[in-house]
């Protein structure tokens, strides 16, 4: 059996960017450091490809691989998450259908709800979390509990979206009623609002944010449909218990370290909670390393991957015919190869045909 070796289909962005990017970014870095990472898509043996991102790309890659294992990273539904319709939510499923062998979802509400808005299950199908990575997001051993009769307790929240969803109504509400003498608050990223009382801190660099994040006490979460928010696990990672609106997968990553909140007046007698038992919910936490993620990766991929090579499992092929038909629907650029392709999807068929006529 040939050696395991993995690409991920994405173009990687420096600095601030989506959670998804910096996840794969991690991954990818783990991925490297156990050898499994193959740069050249032509030398890999095994395809991750996230969400609706990069479909040329992936069909084209699919066309030129058809006998490698393909697996997609899904998030959403992104009719909740991003609150737009449900036709990409479809072009995802789609995808998923006709080129992913083996599917990850980010999140038991994830897979939940992708699967009442139409998501057809799979022969090979895993949930797992992500994980920032552990060089930057990591938590001090010690950390000194302050004495809040004296000092002000931080909080902290953080988005690179500046969808309204990402928690922005609640960040005004604390803006205007939160008591500022005996906390101060800051919002690192983009916002759609101005604050009175919040500080508002630009985008940084992604290996900034965590300093920013240890020197802060609590982490405000607001996200209201998050499939595996990234900011929730970094400030976690950092050692921050946190207070987090009770929705889509917030209570799967917060467990007991810190708490759930459902009305914005709830937020606020939930802050002082977790304030007041500071320890106990910082030693509540509990996460799991990119290491821990990136080893379900690799036990999921290898599952499939293993079963391929004695014959138990055949990956999926995308004829020229299904190509050409899901480039027109998705109004997208066909590939310069076509005669190269028609010639060995007929010589394809021509081989078929010739082992059944000797079987028979």
């Amino acid at each position: 059996m040939n050696e395991l070796k993995i690409n991920i289909i994405f173009k990687f962005h420096e600095g601030p960017w989506g959670g998804g990017n910096q996840f794969l970014k991690a991954l990818k870095k783990n991925l490297e450091k156990r050898g499994l990472y193959e740069t050249n898509p032509s030398k890999a043996n095994c395809f991750i490809f996230n969400s609706h991102h990069f479909i040329e790309e992936i069909f084209l890659i699919k066309m030129k691989n058809q006998d490698k294992v393909f697996f997609h990273r899904i998030d959403g539904p992104t009719y909740l998450t991003k609150r737009i319709q449900p036709k990409l939510d479809f072009k995802i499923y789609e995808l998923n259908r006709y080129i992913a062998d083996g599917t990850i979802f980010q999140s038991a509400w994830s897979e939940r709800e992708n699967l009442l808005y139409g998501f057809k299950n799979t022969s090979f199908l895993k949930v797992i979390n992500n994980a920032p990575d552990s060089d930057y997001f990591y938590s001090t051993k010690q950390k000194i509990i302050k004495n809040w009769e004296k000092e002000k307790c931080l909080l902290i929240a953080s988005s690179w979206s500046t969808n309204i969803n990402k928690g922005f109504k609640l960040f005004k509400y604390l803006d205007e009623n939160l008591n500022f003498n005996e906390y101060s608050m800051k919002l690192v990223g983009n916002s759609p609002i101005k604050f009175k009382n919040i500080q508002h801190i630009k985008p940084i660099k992604h290996n900034e944010l965590p300093n920013l994040l240890r020197q802060c006490d609590i982490y405000i979460m607001g996200g209201i449909y998050e499939a595996c928010s990234n900011s929730l696990l970094e400030a976690l990672h950092c050692g921050l218990p946190c207070v987090a609106i009770n929705s889509a997968s917030n209570p799967e990553l917060l467990k007991n370290g810190g708490e759930l909140f459902e009305t914005y007046e709830d937020c606020l007698e939930k802050i002082n909670i977790v304030r007041n038992k500071y320890e106990v919910y910082r030693n509540n936490i509990s996460i799991r390393h990119i290491d821990e993620i990136t080893d379900k990766y690799i036990d999921f991929i290898n599952e499939v991957y293993t079963l391929c090579n004695f014959n138990k499992y055949n990956p999926k092929r995308l004829s020229t015919i299904k190509y050409y038909i899901i480039l027109i629907k998705n109004n997208l650029k066909p590939i310069s190869n076509l005669k190269k392709i028609i010639t060995n999807e007929l010589y394809r068929i021509i081989s078929l045909l010739r082992n059944k006529i000797l079987k028979n």
